[in-house]
């Protein structure tokens, strides 16, 4: 049953079935028979090529094609619609040459849709962009990846949202809203801010409703961060992300280069360098969601309060000698 407000029922939290975006959601998402039906309320024929496809703009969800061979870019995310995957679905797109892009979320801020809505008509005849709401409802025998035992119980419901037409209140997001997850996010990051301020680590206060907050390194494009992520975990992580993908990767290997001293201060740090990809990371992860207890979230805050500002101290040296040489070596301009 995919027809926009099929069901009265009570919702259940997509994170809850699929707790992690690319190994749980993206894979389900990517079989035949649920392409087929995602297909179905956009009129159109979906088959699958590819899975998390490496490439210079990151890694696309879904590849897939319509029945006519045309490429179709899917990116697919477990919260409220944001920036970040949208900017990316266009990027992937671009790099696959799709004729066809869709945004799957379960709600969409309005702001989004109505940049959908613009592109959609800048670019009618050559590209078409949709946007589509899913939530899971009471019902039906919806099969979680990973199961070899069908789950009856949930179903899932898909529904474009195009601002012409009628869409559903649940799936829209207005100006000064905030999705129960979002506000969640706001309000542990709110608590993690003030213990972070309290070490010296940072003197903001300025909180983002999202699962990710960005603490500058005094290096364009090269950034710390804390952020619930795949694992699910709660992440922390410098980002190397230039738009020099050289770049990226010189930075990341002098401090790889410097693994061992790394390691004895930073026991469990992990390293990606993303061959693949443009921008790398070193990380520190913990296991947890949002969607914990309370009591968990109170741990997850102390262990981030402690190990960022050590995430730090023990990077940063390293990190800005590593500019400094690299500024250095930099060709000088002529006279």
């Amino acid at each position: 049953m995919t027809t926009p407000e099929s069901s009265q029922s009570e919702p259940v939290s997509l994170r809850k079935i699929w707790p992690h975006e690319e190994y749980d959601f993206t894979r389900w998402l990517a079989k035949s028979e649920n392409l087929n039906l995602l297909g179905e309320v956009l009129g159109v024929k979906l088959a699958p090529i590819q899975r998390e496809v490496s490439g210079w703009s990151g890694e696309l969800d879904i590849l897939a094609e319509r029945a006519d061979g045309a490429k179709v870019a899917i990116e697919n995310q477990l919260e409220a619609s944001d920036s970040d995957h949208f900017a990316r679905l266009i990027g992937y797109a671009a790099e696959h040459d799709a004729r066809d892009l869709i945004w799957v979320a379960p709600q969409f801020w309005e702001y989004h849709l109505r940049q959908v809505a613009w592109l959609k008509k800048a670019m009618a005849g050559n590209v078409e962009i949709h946007a589509v709401a899913v939530r899971l409802l009471p019902g039906g025998d919806l099969r979680p990846v990973g199961s070899d035992e069908t789950a009856p119980g949930f179903h899932a419901e898909f529904s474009p949202m195009d601002l012409n037409k009628d869409v559903p209140e649940w799936a829209v997001l207005r100006f000064g809203e905030l999705s129960e997850t979002d506000q969640k996010y706001r309000d542990f990051f709110l608590q993690l801010l003030g213990g972070l301020r309290s070490a010296g680590f940072t003197d903001t206060e300025r909180v983002k409703a999202s699962n990710d907050q960005e603490f500058p390194s005094g290096f364009p494009d090269v950034t710390y961060h804390a952020g619930f992520w795949g694992g699910p975990s709660l992440d922390l992580y410098l980002w190397i992300a230039t738009w020099d993908r050289d770049r990226n990767k010189q930075i990341f290997d002098e401090l790889y280069q410097q693994r061992k001293e790394i390691e004895k201060e930073l026991p469990g740090v992990g390293w990606g360098r993303r061959d693949g990809q443009r921008m790398s990371a070193i990380y520190l992860q913990n296991p947890g969601s949002i969607s914990d207890s309370d009591e968990k979230l109170v741990e997850l805050r102390a262990w981030a309060s402690h190990m960022l500002p050590k995430l730090k101290s023990t990077i940063q040296p390293r990190l800005e000698k590593i500019m400094s040489e690299l500024q250095s070596d930099a060709p000088k301009a002529t006279q």
